[in-house]
């Protein structure tokens, strides 16, 4: 198991792809990440009162710093990836992550 750090603007979905190479990982991060919190300003600039909505959003990036265990020994990680991402950010910014 290590831990990394999460970027600004980074989702569930981008931490999956960066760091295990699938998107099959996403119920392996939720179990070993209980308290999985998503940024507050993103919440906000998508209409979402974090103060009254305790969900995790799977599209709204997690808060910057967040120490994410990674799991380096599971059976989902894909080793035959042929050149490490350092850093991946599929969240839209330009609007917001709104969809209009």
């Amino acid at each position: 198991m290590k831990e990394v750090k999460v970027l600004r603007n980074q989702t569930i979905y981008d931490l999956a792809v960066q760091h295990y190479g699938t998107l099959e990982a996403l119920s392996e991060i939720i179990d070993n990440n209980p308290t999985l919190l998503n940024d507050k300003e993103a919440l906000s600039a998508a209409g979402i009162d974090y103060f009254k909505d305790d969900e995790f959003y799977f599209d709204i990036p997690i808060a910057v710093g967040f120490a994410l265990k990674i799991d380096t020994d599971s059976f989902l990680l894909k080793k035959t990836i042929t050149q490490e991402m350092t850093e991946v950010t599929t969240y839209n910014t330009e609007n917001n992550g709104k969809n209009d």
